[in-house]
C-alpha cells in the first residue's frame, strides 16, 4: 500500500478568518469542481470516523477529536465514498471497480467493475447506496481523450450487502447528473430530461414524475420530502403525493446551489461560494475558497473544500477547522 503523510492543524473557528490557498478551479455542468492545485474532492462519514479522497486517488482517515489520519492510494480516479455499517467503499469515475478499505487488516479490497465507460452519480441515503453510471457507446480519438468517449444511457445500481450491484429498473433516457435517495424512496435527473425529476417508490418499484421549469441543480431526498434547487428557487415537495409544501425564492445574485443537505430540521445549501442555510440564505461558512462536498456529522455538518480545509458545524456555526496539508509520499 502507498502512503502519505499529512499535518493536520486544528484551528478555533474565529470570526477574523483564516488564509486559503489561490487554488483556480473550474466547475462542469454537473457540479464537479476541476481544480489545477489541490483536489480534494469528497468526504463521507464511516461510523464515528470521517474519511475524504482527493481526485488523485488519496483516500484519508480524519477525526476531529484526536486530530490523527492514515491513508492509502486506491489507485481509483476522482474517487467518490459510499457507506453502510459495515463497509467504505470508493468507486472511481472512469476506474469503476467496488474499491473497500478493510480496515481490520489496513488493505484495499478490489471488486468487478459496474459499468465500462464512467460512474456519473452517487446517492448514500437511509444506510442504502446507489451507484448510476454509463456503458461505454462509441469512443473518438485516443483512450487518453475520455471527454470524447461516448455513452450510452445511464443505469442505476444499489450494492447490496455483500458489495456487489443490483440493477435497479428505471427507465432512463441520458446519463444521470442527480441522485438522492432515502430508505423508501429513490430520485434521479438524466440529462434527457433535465428538467424532470424521476421518482421510484423503493417498496413498491412504481415510478412517477415530477416536472419543473429549470434545469435541476441539486436534489435531496428526505424521509417522505423531496427538495430541489434551480437557478431561481427551492422547491419541497410530498414525494409521494407530489403535492408542494414550500418555494424559496433566490436573489437574482445567489451563487450556483451544488448539493442539499439536512442536520435536525434545518436544510442547508452547499454553493459555489460556501454553505448557506436555506431559511434565511445567509452564509454560515467562514473560509474562502472553493467548496467541494457536504456530509452530515453526528448532529451537525462538515464541509470539504478543495484546498484541504474541513469545516464543521453545529446549530449553523462553525465549531472547528481542520486543515490538511500533503507532506509526501513514497
Amino acid at each position: 500500500m502507498i502512503r502519505l503523510g499529512f499535518i493536520l492543524l486544528l484551528i478555533a473557528a474565529t470570526t477574523s478568518g483564516y488564509q486559503c490557498k489561490n487554488n483556480r478551479s473550474s466547475m462542469t455542468e454537473n457540479n464537479e469542481i476541476e481544480n489545477t492545485q489541490l483536489n480534494w474532492h469528497t468526504i463521507a462519514k464511516f461510523g464515528e470516523e470521517i474519511y475524504v479522497a482527493d481526485m488523485n486517488g488519496v483516500l484519508a482517515q480524519v477525526s476531529l477529536e484526536n486530530g490523527m489520519s492514515s491513508s492509502a492510494q486506491t489507485g481509483l480516479d476522482i474517487p467518490y465514498l459510499l457507506t453502510s455499517e459495515q463497509r467504505l467503499t470508493a468507486i472511481g469515475r472512469w476506474d469503476t471497480r467496488i474499491t473497500s478499505w478493510n480496515l481490520a487488516e489496513d488493505g484495499l479490497e478490489y471488486g468487478s467493475s459496474i459499468v465500462t465507460g464512467r460512474i456519473t452519480a452517487v446517492s448514500n441515503g437511509g444506510g442504502l447506496r446507489f451507484v448510476a453510471g454509463s456503458d461505454k457507446a462509441v469512443v473518438e480519438g485516443s483512450i487518453n481523450e475520455k471527454d470524447r468517449v461516448q455513452l450510452a444511457p445511464g443505469k442505476i445500481f444499489q450494492l447490496n450487502e455483500v458489495n456487489q450491484p443490483v440493477l435497479f429498473p428505471a427507465e432512463v433516457k441520458g446519463q444521470i447528473h442527480l441522485l438522492a435517495n432515502s430508505k423508501s424512496w429513490l430520485a434521479f435527473v438524466d440529462s434527457g430530461t433535465k428538467t424532470k425529476i424521476h421518482t421510484y417508490n423503493l417498496s413498491s418499484g412504481e415510478g412517477s414524475m415530477i416536472e419543473t421549469k429549470e434545469t435541476i441543480t441539486a436534489l435531496m431526498v428526505a424521509e417522505e420530502s423531496l427538495y430541489y434547487a434551480t437557478a431561481s428557487e427551492i422547491t419541497k415537495v410530498n414525494i409521494e403525493t407530489k403535492l408542494q409544501i414550500e418555494t424559496i425564492t433566490l436573489p437574482d445574485d445567489f451563487p450556483r446551489i451544488l448539493k442539499l443537505a439536512i442536520s435536525g430540521t434545518e436544510v442547508f445549501l452547499l454553493t459555489s461560494e460556501g454553505v448557506f442555510n436555506m431559511m434565511n440564505l445567509q452564509q454560515i461558512s467562514k473560509h474562502s475558497g472553493q467548496p467541494s462536498d457536504i456530509a452530515t456529522y453526528k448532529d451537525g455538518l462538515l464541509t470539504l473544500w478543495q484546498d484541504g480545509t474541513i469545516e464543521h458545524y453545529v446549530s449553523g456555526e462553525v465549531v472547528n477547522v481542520i486543515q490538511l496539508e500533503e507532506i509526501n509520499s513514497e
